[in-house]
């Protein structure tokens, strides 16, 4: 399995991803953060999701730049 995420890397999948965080739409958010959390299984993705920024979009998406603790982002009820 850990040759695949290397694989996605490798063809420049997991930059475009990072993207995806941009967006107001709370699916795209979901989905996008499990294939990144996966591909982060492989080192070098990990750079490459670094490089591209996604270190700020994820510490929104966790609330941690506006108070909250994300709720809105895990399904948990608020």
């Amino acid at each position: 399995m850990t040759g695949n995420r290397a694989s996605f890397g490798q063809a420049g999948a997991v930059a475009p991803l990072v993207t995806y965080l941009t967006t107001s739409d709370l699916e795209v958010h979901r989905s996008t953060s499990v294939a990144l959390f996966q591909l982060s299984k492989d080192p070098w993705n990990c750079v490459t999701m670094h490089q591209n920024g996604v270190v700020p979009h994820l510490l929104r998406l966790i609330g941690a730049f506006g108070g909250g603790g994300g709720e809105e982002y895990s399904g948990i009820p608020t």
